[in-house]
């Protein structure tokens, strides 16, 4: 069983190469010629150019890398349909040839059609490239256990095309091809970083829900206020990358266990409406035993939430380039009555083989950070509500859909995603109502007797 790593955009390239970089040699991740199964894919040629240029250690095949020089700025519906092809481009065939730099230059040509032509008319198509590129991965692997697509939520070139490469991949390959996808998406900030942002975000999320078997949800707030908490200097892009590169590092363990993605994805995503786990990093300080760890990783949302996965980082070198260097143990648990049991008896079904640092009461010396992915419906709810009504009204008074409506994504599509993500976020709040009841305890009613002298009165 192999798996095969797709990476999407600026972000997704920035993040998931770095993953790769990292990862110690193994068949499942792996050539035998020491290339790893990776897939790039960006609209723009920088990042991907700059990842090549410095693979100093040849573990990317330029072959399975396509590019375009024409971006997608920050338009989901320009992402997921490239360009549209307008009536009043009757003529541009012709008229392609006459625009300056339609004459493919140096080797770029073998893996990029640069968008020479005028607006509403494209080349060459890049998602054909780009599933071409995967199914040739797909095919050398055999069995795929997963495919883990790394894209932003909110971009333009990660949101709308890694959206789409998601839903083609779920309707190209078979359960007996590709068992699972897995999608680690980036949100942005508290207030986005663009005026968009939110209308990427539903679109892409509402994709997610319907295509993929589990997505490891990332934010830059999250992310940035762990790390400011723990350093006195201004916090990068560089800072956060290496954030989520070491929570997606220990959570998946890749190479580490068989069939590891499928019991993270039973574990994180039981239902189709809770299939999107959040993942932090817990910092932890010496002597602290490992159920004290725990609760305070979990945190107070415990008794919500619907799955949990939980692992420490015991490596002496936090900078370590070996994965496994890096990993001490791995527990899950699921169900808000399976965590809460979990954390007062200390049992927790490890992944693999005991050691003794990972007995619950004994203090863990050597701990450095605990990566916790949980399913926490609490935490969705308080994400999707906002990013409903935000959406909502700029549906309502029309903000910015011309821009999508040009690439063929209109109102109506708006609608149905709003229905679709309103639908996940109830079923969240009728879980947490469900998880509720279920932890209150039944109310025991005492009735007094009567006194022994008196008699019940009569009536006529």
């Amino acid at each position: 069983m192999a798996i095969v790593f797709v990476l999407v955009g600026q972000c997704g390239t920035q993040i998931g190469s770095e993953v790769c970089k990292r990862l110690p040699y193994n068949e499942r991740t792996h050539h035998a010629d020491g290339c790893v199964r990776c897939v790039g894919v960006d609209t723009e040629p920088k990042v991907l150019l700059q990842t090549l240029q410095n693979d100093k250690k040849k573990l990317f095949r330029r072959s399975s890398f396509a590019w375009e020089e024409s971006g997608r700025g920050n338009n989901w519906a320009f992402g997921y349909n490239g360009a549209m092809r307008s009536s009043s481009s009757a003529g541009a065939d012709a008229a392609e040839a006459e625009l300056p730099g339609s004459v493919p230059r140096n080797d770029r040509a073998v893996h990029s059609k640069r968008f020479t032509t005028k607006w509403g008319v494209e080349r060459d198509d890049i998602r054909k490239r780009a599933m071409d590129a995967i199914a040739e991965e797909v095919r050398r692997a055999g069995f795929v256990e997963a495919l883990v697509f790394f894209h932003s939520l909110a971009g333009g070139t990660g949101s709308g095309l890694g959206s789409r490469l998601v839903e083609q991949s779920a309707e190209a390959f078979s359960e007996g091809e590709v068992m699972y996808r897995i999608s680690v998406v980036v949100a942005p900030h508290q207030f986005g970083d663009t005026a968009v942002s939110g209308l990427n975000s539903l679109l892409t999320l509402n994709h997610l829900y319907k295509y993929s078997s589990l997505v490891l949800y990332f934010n830059n707030q999250t992310a940035s206020d762990f790390i400011a908490s723990r350093t006195r200097r201004a916090v990068q892009l560089t800072d956060i990358n290496n954030y989520i590169v070491r929570c997606v590092l220990l959570v998946l363990q890749y190479g580490q266990t068989p069939f590891v993605v499928s019991l993270l994805v039973a574990t994180l995503a039981p239902h189709g409406s809770h299939k999107v786990a959040t993942v932090k990093l817990h910092g932890s300080s010496d002597g602290e035993t490992w159920s004290n760890t725990v609760c305070g990783a979990i945190g107070p949302e415990r008794k919500g939430l619907v799955g949990t996965v939980v692992v420490a980082s015991c490596s002496a070198n936090d900078d370590s380039r070996r994965a496994s260097e890096a990993l001490s143990t791995m527990c899950t648990t699921r169900g808000a009555h399976a965590v809460k049991t979990a954390l007062l008896q200390g049992s927790w079904d490890f992944w693999d083989p005991p050691a003794p640092s990972r007995v619950s009461k004994q203090p863990m010396n050597n701990l450095r950070h605990v990566a916790v992915a949980t399913t926490c419906p609490k935490h969705m709810v308080a994400t999707l509500v906002p990013l409903l009504n935000q959406v909502a009204l700029k549906v309502m008074v029309g903000a910015y859909l011309h821009w999508y409506e040009r690439c063929g994504v209109h109102a109506a599509h708006f609608s149905r995603a709003l229905d679709d993500v309103k639908a996940v976020a109830l079923d969240n709040m009728a879980y947490l109502k469900s998880a509720a009841r279920a932890e209150a305890k039944p109310r025991t009613v005492t009735r007094r007797p009567p006194p022994v002298n008196q008699r019940p009165e009569w009536t006529d």
